[in-house]
């Protein structure tokens, strides 16, 4: 994982292991908005099943398009207005530097 400012705050999580999704299943009922910063098709289909639990998800990814690396650019395009439509907000060839959590 990069290095990325904030990474250790609360409410900021990584997805590498079972614990770590029961952490972030116990502290979804408490957000609003989950972004998930990913190059890959696991970081993708985590971003589905936040949108299914009805959050606003943002989806960064540091590639100039979804899944480059595994399909065409006419593909991609229709993932990314599919998942658009369902309301998953895509934001392409951007590097993370910081991290930072919305009190409520």
């Amino acid at each position: 994982m990069p290095v990325i400012k904030g990474i250790q705050r609360a409410g900021i999580f990584a997805l590498r292991r079972l614990p770590d999704v029961h952490q972030i299943l116990t502290a979804l009922p408490m957000a609003e908005t989950v972004t998930v910063v990913s190059d890959t098709l696991w970081g993708l289909k985590t971003a589905c099943a936040l949108r299914r639990k009805e959050k606003e998800v943002i989806f960064i990814t540091s590639r100039s398009r979804l899944l480059e690396d595994s399909f065409d650019e006419e593909t991609t395009q229709f993932i990314s207005d599919n998942l658009e439509s369902w309301g998953i907000r895509l934001f392409v060839s951007l590097k993370v530097s910081e991290l930072l959590v919305k009190a409520s």
